[in-house]
């Protein structure tokens, strides 16, 4: 009974060992284009690649609820720096910015599964026929877990459907859709 008792312990820890509301981190990722919209479909917007490099700051909002249910956990605010390098069907670029939400289950176990999503704004130049350059919109959202190696460090991994659209300011917009799997590091 000890011995489980000492590996509970070893799974979780307790609120005050987190007593900063700050982090940081560095996610990569790789995006690849789908078309779930009929207009997407045999366009260049489908087979879009991208490499993603995103720094960001995390900063704690609150622990809802009050006890050791599973669904307890704590919700962060996220501003993420986004930076998209394009390897097909052209090159290009985009960066921008983006505002996110995260709940992750589980608080006190060091693995900690969660969701996410948000929104942003930035500048897109992928060079696409089916998609005009120029100010754009980001959406987001997604699943993960992250995994905390120790107090001050987690290692994270999440999928997420990602968008950018200019809604409708400028034609063509036939959206870029994809999927984006991300990995990365956070600083407490």
């Amino acid at each position: 009974m000890a011995d489980a008792a000492s590996a509970s312990a070893t799974a979780r820890s307790t609120p005050a060992q987190h007593p900063h509301r700050f982090g940081f981190g560095l996610h990569l990722g790789y995006g690849l284009g789908i078309a779930p919209r009929d207009r997407q479909r045999g366009r260049d917007v489908a087979d879009i690649r991208f490499v993603a490099v995103s720094p960001h700051v995390r900063v704690l909002l609150a622990h809802p609820g009050a006890d050791e249910r599973w669904y307890h956990g704590d919700l962060d605010g996220i501003v993420e720096a986004t930076f998209l390098i394009e390897t097909e069907p052209a090159s290009g670029w985009a960066g921008g910015v983006n505002f996110n939400l995260r709940y992750r289950f589980l608080r006190h176990h060091r693995l900690q599964p969660y969701v996410e999503g948000g929104v942003g704004v930035g500048s897109l130049s992928f060079g696409l026929a089916d998609q005009d350059d120029g100010v754009s919109f980001f959406l987001q959202g997604g699943a993960g877990a992250r995994w905390r190696i120790d107090d001050r460090f987690s290692l994270i991994g999440s999928v997420r459907w990602h968008h950018i659209s200019n809604a409708q300011l400028r034609q063509p917009n036939n959206g870029i859709d994809s999927v984006l799997f991300v990995v990365g590091l956070e600083l407490w």
